[in-house]
């Protein structure tokens, strides 16, 4: 222990007799003005070796991310086994378009042989849904169009009348009978058809009514639409 002591003061005296001999150092002239290295020491040098390369080495320091947060689960939906009847049921057709498709040569064929009745003034062929006519011949003294309309009327109210009745019949034709005048109305009987009647007005004196009713008749069937 002594021993040691004497070595610890022994290294304090030369160090002091070091700083009483050392000389101050001497500036010397800068003529380029470069800038002068100042001597650190020891313990000052490891300082700013440890901040500098503290410095350089903080960019590339990893960062610690936060941890992904879980997604809630999804339930599985379970998937329905198609039964048998359902995979022997066949795909349901489309649904069809209606359209009435009119043969318009047939229509003024029929027209035409129906004036040529006797006693003929003028035949159309009606829609009594909408009240309007699909071809029409003669007409020298009537106007077919509020004829077509008028009578119409008359097929409705007559086919309601049915209704209210509960009669589950048919109407072959209508008869009017004016004072110079017959009015045949021949509902089309087809189910092309349905919905149209033919309207023939007559000359009562020139007419005769079982044949043009019959004429009426054939005529019908002849009609294609």
């Amino acid at each position: 222990m002594g021993t040691s002591r004497k070595i610890v003061n022994r290294l304090q005296r030369i160090a002091k007799a070091e700083t009483r001999t050392a000389r101050p150092p001497t500036e010397t002239a800068n003529p380029l003005n470069h800038p002068q290295h100042v001597a650190l020491r020891p313990d000052e040098l490891n300082t700013l070796q440890k901040i500098v390369l503290r410095e350089q080495l903080l960019p590339f320091r990893p960062e610690v991310a936060a941890p992904p947060i879980p997604a809630p689960p999804v339930p599985e939906l379970p998937v329905p086994e198609p039964s048998d009847s359902a995979a022997q049921a066949p795909p349901s057709p489309a649904a069809e378009l209606v359209r009435k498709d009119y043969n318009m040569s047939n229509i003024e064929t029929i027209l035409k042989e129906a004036m040529q009745v006797d006693g003929a003034i003028g035949v159309a062929l009606v829609d009594y849904t909408s009240g309007m006519t699909l071809g029409q011949a003669g007409s020298g003294t009537l106007n077919l169009d509020v004829a077509a309309a008028g009578n119409t009327e008359v097929v409705r109210a007559k086919l309601r009348t049915m209704d209210a009745l509960g009669l589950r019949d048919g109407i072959e034709d209508i008869l009017i009978t004016l004072s110079t005048q017959y009015h045949i109305l021949r509902l089309i009987s087809d189910k092309s058809g349905a919905g149209l009647f033919l309207y023939l007005a007559l000359d009562k004196s020139k007419a005769n009514l079982a044949l043009a009713r019959h004429k009426l008749a054939n005529l019908e069937n002849q009609l294609e639409i």
